[in-house]
């Protein structure tokens, strides 16, 4: 077991020093928030494996990918569902492509370091806002996550009184369900809008794991596309985890001047640090 500081976590390093994120944890506020690496995943790892964890943990919609402890980059659920969906071979089983290695979905996205201050945390979650698990990295290495909706679901008191219409981003919006499809692999966005409706890339994933003994053009996505739940940009951050829960939703969407936008919950993480 590893040692505990009592005043939070903390982080060795193979040699038994502590890491920088121990020395520096009592300095910087998103430092108290973060845990052990629990998932993360081989890039050879085949994707059923990855599409099962996504599919029975409801707080994470992306897993971090490592080559040991060495960080190598991403992969998102709206990306594998999207991927699959649209695999060029028609006639190929469903069960066949969950063989294939997660690293034909894996993406490089920019890791924290954990010698960030909060600012430079805050920086890094505004230009990559769509994901909601982070790795923090130190010298390669991916020593803890930052489980950004789990965060939210039990820190509730943290967040500061602000309106969701100042977090909000624009959201892709696509004329028919295959265009959809391609939005979400293109933009990995875990909602995309179709006409007034939405398609969640959540229920596209779990539709693909229901028809997964069928050949994946056999498999129809229609059935999918829902009314949106739409609230109020005025509606404060606070108020917002009583009527959406991180535990469950892939992020909320709100009406700002008569348009519906996306607040991915990484945003409103980013208010308390």
């Amino acid at each position: 077991m590893k040692p505990r500081m009592p005043e939070g976590t903390r982080y060795l390093r193979s040699d038994g020093t502590p890491s920088k994120l121990s020395r520096k944890h009592k300095e910087e506020k998103w430092i108290s928030y973060v845990k052990e690496p629990e998932e993360v995943h081989s890039p050879q790892a085949n994707l059923r494996s990855i599409i099962l964890e996504l599919l029975n943990s409801r707080t994470i919609s992306n897993v971090i990918l490592a080559d040991g402890d060495k960080y190598v980059g991403i992969a998102r659920l709206p990306k594998i569902a999207a991927s699959i969906a649209l695999w060029h071979e028609r006639d190929t089983p469903i069960y066949e492509i969950f063989l294939e290695p997660v690293k034909r979905v894996e993406e490089k996205v920019t890791p924290i370091d954990g010698e960030m201050s909060d600012k430079e945390v805050r920086e890094l979650i505004k230009n990559e806002p769509l994901i909601d698990l982070y790795p923090v990295v130190e010298e390669g290495k991916v020593v803890a996550s930052l489980p950004i909706r789990e965060i939210l679901a039990t820190r509730v008191s943290d967040l500061p009184a602000i309106q969701l219409g100042e977090l909000a981003l624009e959201l892709p919006r696509a004329n028919t369900l295959g265009e959809a499809l391609m939005l979400m692999d293109e933009k990995v966005f875990p909602i995309v809008l179709v006409g007034d409706k939405v398609l969640k890339a959540r229920d596209v994933l779990m539709k693909i794991w229901e028809e997964r003994r069928n050949p994946i053009g056999e498999v129809s996505f229609d059935g999918l596309l829902k009314e949106p739940h739409i609230i109020s940009e005025n509606v404060t951050l606070k108020e917002v985890i009583e009527l959406i829960k991180p535990e469950t939703d892939d992020g909320i969407l709100i009406s700002v001047k008569g348009e519906v936008r996306y607040v991915p919950w990484s945003l409103i993480f980013s208010q308390m640090i």
